[in-house]
């Protein structure tokens, strides 16, 4: 019995020795990101030291929250392994970490001085106590023996001490309490730093657990990769014109932030326009039965399953048919674009987002200028170009910069390589722009049908002030009836002389003025409506 007693002990031994080799916490560290538009997915690599066999392994601190099924875990280098039974779960206890740990020291060494201030506050308040205590018992005492020899002298000596006491003590309170102020916001700044500290600490409570078979023992390094939701990128610009050359340069910049609870020090980061949490599922054509209910009214986009369900089995079968589609492989360059940013970066948990030029290009452009006068007396500089970068450009916000100053900040459309784009670059300074009324008169005609006429016409005086010649648009428009009673006879300019989209009345003037040259062009048309109507207010 002994003999097996012994026997037993030594293999529980052995077995808590094997299983303790086989478990490891594993150190790791963040060295990849990439960043979508409203996530990221974190690789983090580790090198471990492998038993040959079975090993358990812990990655510990990711945050809290992650999706098992978003975690993947592979092996970069060392012998072959078997990856088996992956775990995701939040570690409800933890130990205070090391920035805890010296937060509370801190709080609790200026918790003592506040305490040992206040009682020594308390001190001198017994000193003024006494005093004051004083003064009273001496004033009783002297009038009992004011005759005596020397009783002034000891009332004087006695008043002295009484106030330089009084004093002494007002004066080490004002002390104390000037501490105290400094101690107290020190306490409080302290306290906010250590609920900081701890409300970081809980969000990086998530630990995976992986099991692995080893073919031989050795070290191995391997790679953790998941998503985390609180992560994003989105694009600006910096649009550079130079007017000697009318030529282009388009930087391209990602704004990145995040607010995972871990920092990013000094990891490589791709931005792409991948949306992994967007479904990647072809959307079904579901069937449309019709049949006569006139008391059924269905809204346009209302479920209707339960009434057909109830008047016949044609939705239920097709139900039945497989809906299932496979889901899409993403690759970069075929699904999506990405780029990685020239250096590596530091990005702090909920920090401002920070800019970084990702890529520069001089582009081919064309420039002219667009005046609607009858907005505003300006004209705004435009320019088309192709984009030539490899990347898309996303829609975003560029800031504009002439000959070196900020002039303006306009948006960026969407546009895929190889795409023609248009871009506002802001009012150009060197177009004048003046829009005169010269007539605007009523008549009224006809006997019998009684009609007003309503006589409208315009002056719009154009200045190029660019050195060059310059291309200028100024867009116009004639009204539009709506009602066959309401006639529209337009003048000037005429059809040959302009672009003009027919359902809408808008037209343009197109023409290339000289450095200094002035240009008048002329609208002028007609309205003929009902006399009883007014529509003098709408033109």
């Amino acid at each position: 019995m002994k003999l097996f007693r012994t026997f037993f002990i030594a293999i529980a031994c052995l077995v808590l020795q094997v299983s303790a080799q086989s478990q490891n916490s594993i150190v790791s560290a963040i060295t990849e990101v990439d960043v979508y538009a409203s996530s990221a997915r974190v690789t983090r690599e580790a090198e471990v030291k492998l038993a040959a066999g079975e090993n358990v392994l812990r990655f510990s601190n990711l945050p809290s929250g992650l999706h098992v099924n978003q975690i993947q875990v592979a092996l970069l280098e060392g012998s072959k392994v078997r990856l088996d039974n992956l775990k995701y779960h939040i570690i409800t206890e933890r130990e205070d970490t090391a920035e805890e740990t010296k937060l509370q020291a801190a709080i609790k060494t200026i918790s003592e001085q506040i305490e040992v201030l206040k009682s020594d506050k308390k001190d001198q308040a017994s000193r003024i106590h006494f005093a004051q205590h004083l003064s009273k018992s001496f004033t009783k005492a002297f009038g009992e023996h004011a005759t005596e020899a020397g009783a002034l002298e000891r009332a004087s000596e006695v008043l002295e001490f009484q106030q330089q006491t009084l004093s002494d003590a007002q004066m080490m309170i004002r002390g104390i309490e000037d501490q105290l102020i400094v101690l107290e916001k020190k306490f409080e700044e302290l306290s906010q730093n250590l609920t900081t500290a701890t409300t970081q600490a809980n969000r990086l409570q998530g630990e995976v657990t992986l099991r692995l078979f080893a073919a031989a023992a050795g070290n191995a390094k391997l790679s953790l990769n998941y998503l985390i939701p609180k992560a994003k990128w989105f694009p600006s610009y910096a649009v550079r014109v130079y007017s000697s050359t009318h030529s282009m340069e388009i930087v391209y910049q990602a704004n990145i932030s995040q607010d995972s609870g871990e920092n990013w020090d000094g990891v490589v980061v791709n931005i792409s326009t991948s949306q992994p949490d967007r479904s990647g599922n072809v959307p079904t054509v579901q069937p449309l039965f019709l049949q006569a209910n006139p008391s059924y009214k269905l809204g346009r986009n209302q479920e209707f399953d339960s009434f057909v369900n109830n008047r016949n089995g044609q939705l239920a079968a097709a139900r039945k048919a497989p809906l299932d589609l496979e889901e899409s492989t993403v690759q970069v360059g075929m699904a999506s674009f990405s780029a990685t940013l020239p250096s590596k970066i530091d990005l702090a948990s909920g920090s401002e987002p920070l800019r970084f030029p990702i890529l520069s290009h001089d582009f081919e452009a064309k420039f002219w200028s667009e005046i609607v006068p009858a907005r505003q007396e300006k004209g705004y500089l435009k320019t088309e170009t192709t984009n030539a970068f490899d990347l898309p450009l996303m829609p975003g916000q560029a800031q504009v910069f002439i000959d070196g100053a900020l002039t303006s900040r306009v948006s960026v459309p969407y546009a895929i390589p190889g795409d023609n784009i248009e871009l506002s670059l802001g009012v150009d300074d060197f177009i004048i722009v003046k829009r005169k009324e010269t007539v605007r008169e009523t008549e009224y005609d006809g006997l019998i049908d009684k009609t007003t006429v309503l006589k409208r016409a315009y002056i719009i005086e154009v200045t190029n002030f660019h050195p060059l010649k310059h291309e200028v648009k100024i867009f116009e428009r004639f009204p539009i009836s709506r009602n066959e009673k309401i006639m529209v006879r337009s003048q000037l300019p005429s059809e040959s002389a302009i672009e003009i989209d027919k359902d809408t009345g808008v037209f343009f003037w197109k023409e290339i003025l000289g450095a200094q040259e002035l240009k008048e062009y002329k609208l002028e048309f007609e309205v003929v409506h009902p006399r009883e109507w007014d529509l003098d207010g709408q033109i």
